[in-house]
C-alpha cells in the first residue's frame, strides 16, 4: 500500500482536536492533538508550521467495525480514535 499522511480536525464533543494518520512502509501510525477551543485559521496554520511535527505518533492497528451502534463509546476513549471520514476505528495502544 502507498505511503500517505492525512490530518482531520474535528470536535469531539468537548474539545477541538486534530487526528493525524500516516502510513510509512506499510505501517500505520496515528496521533491526536487537542486544540481546546475552536481554532481559527491562523491558529491552525501556526500549528501546522511550528508544532505539527512534535505531535507523537504511535504505531496502530487498523480496525474495521462491522457495526456502528456502540462506536460513540470509543470517541471519548484514549485507547481508540474514530476517523469519521472513512468510518475506521484506530487502536492507539
Amino acid at each position: 500500500m502507498d505511503d500517505f499522511s492525512s490530518t482531520t480536525i474535528y470536535f469531539d464533543g468537548q474539545f477541538w482536536c486534530a487526528f493525524i494518520q500516516k502510513r510509512i512502509n506499510g505501517k500505520l501510525y496515528a496521533g491526536r492533538y487537542v486544540f481546546g477551543s475552536e481554532p481559527a485559521n491562523p491558529r491552525i496554520l501556526d500549528w501546522m508550521l511550528h508544532q505539527f511535527l512534535d505531535v507523537p505518533l504511535y504505531e496502530t492497528e487498523e480496525i474495521q467495525k462491522s457495526f456502528y451502534g456502540t462506536m460513540s463509546e470509543y470517541l471519548h476513549s484514549d485507547d481508540y480514535i474514530l476517523n469519521k471520514d472513512n468510518g475506521k476505528l484506530y487502536n492507539m495502544r
